[in-house]
């Protein structure tokens, strides 16, 4: 049972990951801060395989997974208001219309 929250928590995290990346991160330089994320991550992920060592597995499945989840929670914190305006309107079909665009321009 704990993997398949972990696995489902992965599926909320990485969406969420997305939409930050597409609203935040500049085009130039989304490969290397992507990579100092992942590297974050896999860090988590060794800790974990290392802490099954000492606990049970269900359980460092558990603290992966509630971290994963306040990790999800906190990125979509970061989302304005109005960028859900545009996202809410992408999901209602508005689909790839060229009038509301996904990416923010950082000016």
């Amino acid at each position: 049972a704990a993997l398949f929250l972990y696995q489902f928590t992965i599926g909320v995290y990485m969406p969420c990951e997305g939409l930050v990346r597409s609203f935040y991160l500049p085009k130039d330089s989304v490969c290397s801060v992507m990579t100092m994320l992942r590297v974050v991550v896999n860090t988590a992920v060794a800790v974990g395989v290392y802490a099954t060592n000492y606990l049970e597995s269900g359980t460092v499945f558990g603290i992966l997974s509630a971290g994963m989840v306040v990790a999800a929670v906190l990125q979509l914190t970061l989302v304005g208001r109005a960028d859900w305006v545009v996202i809410g309107k992408r999901l209602v079909g508005a689909g790839a219309s060229k009038e509301m665009p996904m990416e923010k321009k950082i000016e």
